[in-house]
């Protein structure tokens, strides 16, 4: 199975010799419907002394077990080769950096929200027709948009979407 768009450089493998008997030294979690084993602590064992050993491929709380030996999909699968195998080959996928975002303006939050609102109403409009559509409408719509009250506000709002085509962005809210 073919690792997904932008999923290699957050993939790396690692090989693990056990002598003695040695433990791995992690503690793991079952996720994505038991195919997957989430590594929760790294104690003392065979894991922490490959991460003394390979500084830039560190084992760390967060990452994802996705192979070991060859098995794969099965978090008893993978487990069960842990315990059996002397010399462990594992596949696993460290998380994706967290994206961090600019503080916005509260203005700017009120028009992405109007925006995505809008669209969820044309998108009943489309469905239900412009004569039942009327009943769909927040009056608080309305009123941030400036239209006011009356028979004609819907006809106007999708003469000025539609026909218009004015950018709901572009909109003063009041």
């Amino acid at each position: 199975m073919a690792p997904a768009e932008g999923e290699h450089d957050l993939s790396y493998e690692i090989t693990l010799g056990r002598e003695d008997g040695a433990k791995l030294g992690i503690d793991v979690d079952t996720v994505d419907h038991d195919t997957r084993l989430l590594v929760t602590l790294v104690r003392e064992g065979l894991v922490s002394r490959w991460n003394d050993d390979n500084p830039g491929l560190m084992v760390e709380p967060g990452h994802l077990i996705v192979e070991v030996n060859g098995v794969r999909d099965s978090a008893s699968g993978m487990k069960a080769e842990c315990k059996a195998a002397h010399t462990l080959s594992m596949v696993l996928r460290r998380p994706p950096k967290p994206v961090r975002l600019a503080p916005l303006p509260d203005a700017v939050w009120m028009r992405v929200v109007w925006h995505l609102h809008a669209h969820e109403l044309l998108g009943r409009f489309a469905v239900l027709g412009v004569d039942r559509a009327a009943m769909l409408g927040d009056e608080r719509c309305w009123r941030t948009l400036a239209m006011p009250s009356g028979p004609k506000r819907l006809a106007h709002f999708l003469r000025l979407v539609t026909e218009q085509e004015q950018e709901l962005w572009a909109w003063p809210l009041v």
